[in-house]
């Protein structure tokens, strides 16, 4: 959304509840333009549909064939959308996940007469997809985040307008790690949601199974379900004094302390429901501040990370795991640092926000209609 602002384009963010944790510092202008769906009350949903009978007869082909949300709660909801949207005078609704809320964007541009769009990310697309082909006809186009997706989608709805568009860094925020870069002391980091997808499980036994006086220390920071699970888990095999669980943290620490670590271990694989990380902005992070990562070669992961600025191995592979850490470890000084300046070419070249959102907002420009 900030990189669309500086293509200047005016961004009104709606959202259906007042969130209950604080948004980051950055973010304040956006959260100060941010509607909310529980202020606009039934009646003036209800007023809203009464005037709009022909747009809203427009919209009962798409309400009948979908089969997530029941038809009352769309139409309350979607002219909710419609009304904050005519109140700001926007002329396209962009919808984030390609569930309910693409569902609400699709019929709510019919009642506000303006284009619609939508992007999918994990588990919307790959767990719990819902009525996604007739969502991809439905829209005036759609966002894939990674090339799998891309072909995911165009595989599924061949008719559909589908453009890739990568999650981008403002590179600015992220300062050039200095040439002399290599540590003594080798501490790792992992970064995000401790969820399944995540393969913690597996970076755990990677480390278990090195040798005491060749393991390196692990920074966990995040927090999720998994978390009393995985302490356990460290218990068990002993690694306290090697594992640390440093809880959430926010993009500005992040690019502070990220710096100060040897490496970024992100085992991401698919979970048993079929959840996955489809494009993770942490990979571009760590490279845009000249940390080398060690991923796998999985979903958007294999499309981020190269030879030249880190290691893929098999998902769900603790023993690949353990020999990749090895294998950045033991890293000469030179081959390290140079792998370090290539993070942050590859982040400069592939991965800035202001250039990757251009197809995007020149898709929007093109105000191509969705079909009905």
């Amino acid at each position: 959304m900030r990189a669309m602002l500086r293509h200047g384009h005016r961004i009104i963010p709606i959202t259906f509840t007042r969130p209950i944790d604080h948004y980051q510092s950055i973010d304040s202008t956006l959260a100060n333009q941010t509607q909310y769906l529980t202020d606009i009350t039934a009646r003036e949903a209800s007023i809203y549909l009464m005037r709009r009978v022909r747009r809203l007869f427009n919209t009962l082909p798409f309400i009948f064939r979908q089969t997530a949300m029941n038809t009352k709660d769309i139409l309350l909801d979607a002219a909710r959308i419609a009304i904050i949207s005519e109140r700001y005078s926007c002329d396209h609704l962009h919808a984030h996940f390609a569930h309910n809320a693409t569902t609400l964007a699709i019929v709510a541009s019919r009642l506000a007469g303006i284009t619609v769009s939508f992007v999918g990310h994990g588990f919307d697309i790959y767990v719990r997809p819902r009525d996604l082909k007739l969502k991809l006809l439905a829209a005036g186009f759609a966002v894939a985040v990674c090339r799998d997706m891309m072909d995911d989608f165009r595989n599924l709805c061949p008719a559909a307008n589908i453009i890739q568009v990568e999650c981008g860094l403002e590179l600015d925020r992220y300062p050039i790690r200095e040439q002399d870069c290599y540590r003594e002391k080798k501490d790792l980091i992992f970064i995000g949601r401790l969820v399944e997808k995540k393969g913690l499980y597996y970076l755990i036994q990677a480390l278990s199974a090195m040798p005491e006086e060749e393991r390196p220390n692990l920074d966990i920071v995040g927090e999720g379900p998994l978390l009393p699970e995985l302490k356990n888990m460290v218990e068990v095999q002993n690694l306290q004094s090697f594992i640390r669980f440093l809880g959430k943290r926010d993009s500005q620490w992040i690019i502070e302390n990220l710096p100060s670590y040897y490496s970024l271990v992100a085992p991401f694989c698919q979970s048993t429901n079929g959840d996955r990380d489809t494009g993770p902005l942490v990979l571009k992070e760590a490279m845009a501040l000249g940390v080398p990562v060690i991923t796998t070669e999985f979903m958007g992961c294999k499309e981020i990370v190269d030879s030249d600025v880190g290691i893929k191995v098999r998902p769900k592979d603790s023993a690949a795991l353990r020999w990749a850490i090895g294998k950045m470890m033991n890293l000469s000084k030179n081959e390290y640092e140079v792998m370090s300046r290539k993070c942050r070419i590859n982040a400069e070249h592939n991965y800035v926000s202001n250039i990757l959102t251009i197809k995007l907002s020149e898709t929007i420009e093109s105000g191509r209609m969705p079909s009905c």
